[in-house]
């Protein structure tokens, strides 16, 4: 099968999609988060999901950073549609699933609920370009680098990116981006960038602005 011939259309993506709100979860196309799924609906999410075409979407909650998140939160309109690409039982009440990332997608509206896991209408229109191999670079790579250096030995623990030369842009992005602790808001507004390069100017912004010292609230303007 070829690369072109493996590509996901949009006309093959779910309308309907159980989602699992989140704080600080990204998962862009491509990537892959790993889960450890525990609570009694989630757990009813995955073995719904792995009947029904391993899909779940994720998204993050608006204005809260509680575990478990609140049945009635708000979330983000814009989240990733993802599929299981691995899945181990535990025991009785733990599974441990990996995530890849398909495509983002905007919430149309948030229908019932299913054994107490929330359920969306999706549309895909506006990230199209998800499903297609993309040849969208960082602009300016070295900044991103330095920036990343600078920000992680200020904020986590020092970091050596100085051989990351097999590694292709768009996954050195994600791998920042999904690491980084930043604010709910300021990871929402990297998922929502158009592409490796809009996301790569913010997120090298935001890297920056941390290393000076920067106050939160100046973050979330930023990432607005």
């Amino acid at each position: 099968m070829t690369e072109e011939e493996n590509i996901i259309k949009v006309g093959s993506l779910p309308d309907i999609v159980p989602v699992f709100p989140l704080p600080g979860a990204l998962v862009f196309p491509g990537a892959s988060l790993p889960l450890n799924i525990f609570e009694p609906r989630y757990l009813s999410m995955t073995n719904d999901s792995l009947a029904k075409g391993r899909w779940i979407g994720m998204v993050q909650p608006r204005d809260t950073m509680e575990h478990p998140v609140p049945d009635k939160v708000g979330i983000f309109e814009v989240g990733s549609l993802t599929r299981i690409t691995s899945y181990e039982n535990i025991d009785e009440k733990r599974v441990l699933i990996t995530l890849t990332g398909i495509t983002r997608f905007n919430i149309e509206s948030e229908l019932e609920p299913k054994k107490g896991y929330r359920i969306v209408k999706t549309n895909y229109g506006r990230f199209e370009n998800d499903l297609q191999v993309s040849s969208d670079k960082l602009s300016d790579r070295g900044r991103l680098i330095s920036a990343a250096e600078s920000y992680f030995q200020r904020m986590i623990e020092e970091i050596d990116l100085s051989d990351t030369s097999e590694i292709d842009d768009a996954s050195l992005l994600n791998a920042l981006c999904m690491a980084s602790p930043f604010t709910v808001a300021e990871k929402q507004a990297l998922l929502e960038c158009s592409g490796v390069a809009e996301r790569g100017e913010l997120l090298s912004s935001l890297m920056e602005m941390a290393s000076l010292g920067d106050d939160t609230s100046s973050l979330s303007d930023l990432a607005h």
